[in-house]
């Protein structure tokens, strides 16, 4: 949670408009998941955090 805090910062900092979404982080992952990593395999999907939690 600490690094999305600093995401956010970051990324405000920079005049990028952000709206955070408490509690919905697991169902976007899972979206963005089938749309876009739905391919890779399970070992693939571990190398790139896919379901890294922190």
């Amino acid at each position: 949670m600490e690094y999305s805090m600093d995401l956010v910062s970051s990324l405000r900092n920079k005049k990028v408009k952000v709206t955070e979404i408490p509690k919905w982080g697991r169902y976007l992952r899972k979206k963005w998941e089938n749309n876009f990593a739905n391919n890779l395999s399970d070992k693939e999907k571990k190398s790139i955090y896919l379901y890294d939690d922190g």
